[in-house]
């Protein structure tokens, strides 16, 4: 259910014609999602995006990357492709930077796949939750000095006018006594969305047979054009000949800083090409 890297990597260069001046990678190559991404990303990019690395077995060296970054002054555009459990981490670290004169950027924008969603979601790790609200309530992150662009892993995190199944998602999340909160990372919505296809796809079957797996495979292989979409929180759902999702594509959005106070919950503002995506 959730959109290829590749699409994703073509929805964040359509609002980002300008070649980004980094790629953020961790060192070696055990991480199947940063060994896939890379080539895209560069390819994408025009191939010569001069790579930082950080370990991500040592936090420190998240802020020497972030240091690196600074080192250029002017507008700095950044691709992440690291996990999205780093990235809060470099959030505070940029800030850090900034606060304490030692950034000539003048602005960072860190440009992320569906992994950057992670620091819209209340960490279980203690050290990661300070870390995430100190990033997404920092000097820096609210003035819009550092920006956090993103695509959305299930298309939608919230009620938009292309996306009615949201309201749907919404009623059956609190009624089940969940917390809307953990939708915000985009993974109970891809779940609800996967699960919605399955139980269109068994409607399609006879009723008193057993159903096999392959049964529904093909069931779902026909929802393939607008007429047979499939109503999801995250929008209209149809899929190619290989299962790929082939419908409009994940947007790419601008999360926004943690409100003060007790909050714990981010919004998001969509990114269109050649315009400002305003918090």
């Amino acid at each position: 259910m959730a959109y290829r890297n590749r699409v994703q990597i073509d929805r964040l260069a359509a609002v980002v014609p300008a070649q980004p001046d980094f790629i953020m990678v961790p060192t070696g190559g055990s991480d199947p999602y940063t060994c896939t991404a890379l080539p895209m990303m560069q390819r994408q990019f025009g191939g010569n995006v001069t790579e930082v690395k950080f370990d991500a077995d040592e936090s420190s060296t998240v802020l020497q990357t972030a240091r690196r970054i600074c080192g250029a002054a002017k507008d700095v555009t950044l691709l992440y492709i690291a996990r999205g459990s780093d990235l809060a981490r470099l959030l505070f670290s940029l800030d850090e930077a900034f606060g304490s004169g030692q950034c000539a950027a003048t602005s960072v924008t860190v440009v992320s796949t569906s992994d950057g969603q992670r620091v819209r979601a209340v960490e279980d790790n203690p050290m990661l939750e300070d870390l995430r609200l100190r990033g997404l309530r920092s000097a820096s992150f609210t003035s819009g000095r550092i920006r956090l662009l993103t695509t959305l892993v299930a298309g939608a995190d919230q009620r938009r006018a292309n996306n009615p199944g949201f309201a749907d998602l919404e009623e059956a999340f609190t009624g089940a006594g969940f917390d809307l909160a953990h939708t915000d990372d985009g993974w109970a919505v891809n779940a609800y969305d996967a699960m919605s296809v399955v139980s269109e796809a068994l409607r399609t079957l006879p009723a008193a047979k057993a159903v096999q797996r392959s049964q529904v495979n093909t069931a779902i292989s026909g929802f393939s054009a607008t007429g047979q979409a499939v109503r999801g929180a995250g929008g209209m759902i149809t899929f190619d000949n290989s299962g790929n999702r082939a419908d409009a594509g994940p947007p790419v959005v601008r999360v926004c800083p943690l409100p003060p106070g007790a909050g714990t919950r981010t919004r998001s503002v969509i990114v269109t090409p050649g315009a400002p995506a305003e918090c």
